[in-house]
């Protein structure tokens, strides 16, 4: 069973060290996605809220994970600061469920069905 971290790679052709930006760049609002860049060659330090959610969903392996990450990381971190709440300068929790659930089963296939048995 693949991790997200290794469907991101897998999929968009990329090196776990690319994980990251790769996840962080696709699960930003349009709008703000431009200059989500100058800051991250600017100051990555603006970002270390995302980038621990990012870290976090690396080794989920069904979408319910990583819902369950995010709700963790929001409740207990919040969206602090003008840019991350006004101007959603942020990992869009919506969009990183988006892609989870084009690259992850919806939840784990641990238990056998009984048709099976």
């Amino acid at each position: 069973m693949s991790t997200f971290q290794q469907a991101v790679c897998d999929r968009f052709g990329i090196a776990w060290d690319r994980y990251e930006w790769a996840v962080l760049s696709r699960c930003m609002a349009l709008p703000v996605a431009s200059l989500a860049a100058v800051i991250w060659l600017l100051n990555r330090r603006y970002f270390a809220d995302d980038m621990e959610l990012i870290f976090d969903v690396a080794a989920c392996t069904c979408v319910e994970q990583v819902c369950t990450e995010i709700y963790e990381h929001r409740r207990h971190r919040g969206v602090r600061g003008i840019g991350r709440r006004l101007l959603n300068l942020r990992v869009s929790g919506r969009r990183l469920v988006k892609l989870a659930a084009t690259l992850l089963p919806t939840r784990h296939r641990d238990v056998m069905p009984l048709s099976a048995a």
